[in-house]
């Protein structure tokens, strides 16, 4: 089942042109990065989003986006 939380950060991905990094979900969130973490490593793990790591200047960053099949399936079904 998918929480408000969960819902939220479907629809900031949806409506983004670019994937988005853990730290920009939180933000538009208005959630705590570990929070957001959490969050969007359980839709990865549930099919409803996709993520990759980058790096960029030596660091890396993981950004996300969503898995529009899945997420068509499942709103189908409910």
């Amino acid at each position: 089942m998918l929480t408000e939380i969960d819902k939220k950060i479907i629809d900031i991905l949806r409506n983004e042109p670019e994937p988005l990094t853990t730290y920009e979900v939180a933000k538009k969130t208005g959630i705590a990065w570990a929070t957001a973490n959490i969050h969007l490593k359980e839709l990865q793990f549930n099919g409803f989003i996709k993520g990759r790591d980058e790096e960029e200047g030596g660091r890396k960053k993981k950004v996300w986006w969503v898995e529009q099949q899945r997420l068509d399936r499942f709103l189908k079904k409910v």
